[in-house]
């Protein structure tokens, strides 16, 4: 995926920074962690406003049904939509045993971009 984990922890009142590439660092603070059914946190970018992300996980008629929520983005939010999507491909792919590499991230992105503009 197009994100590394370069300082901190993802676990209840803690901070951590992922790397996007490129130096380009995201900071977040865990609001709620509850394993294996909730995680929100912050989201900051150097260059964008605060957000908020969670994560929900249910189970329903014996399946896995994940919720993603990304609020608080304002004029943000369209450039989000491709990018989520490309980050669940990839979680999609490592859940069923065949992940993706990460030097994919980017020309999954792109293809994904074009589709939402048919």
């Amino acid at each position: 995926m197009a994100g590394r984990l370069v300082d901190g922890a993802v676990r209840s009142d803690s901070h951590f920074v992922v790397d996007h590439g490129d130096g380009y660092l995201c900071s977040s603070r865990v609001i709620a962690c509850v394993e294996g059914k909730r995680l929100d946190f912050t989201w900051q970018f150097p260059d964008e406003p605060p957000s908020r992300v969670a994560f929900e996980l249910d189970e329903s008629d014996g399946m896995s049904v994940l919720r993603l929520r990304h609020s608080e983005l304002g004029d943000f939010a369209d450039s989000y939509r491709v990018g989520w999507c490309a980050h669940l491909a990839y979680l999609e792919a490592a859940s069923l045993g065949t992940p993706l590499p990460p030097s994919m991230f980017w020309p999954i992105h792109r293809t994904m971009a074009q589709l939402s503009r048919l």
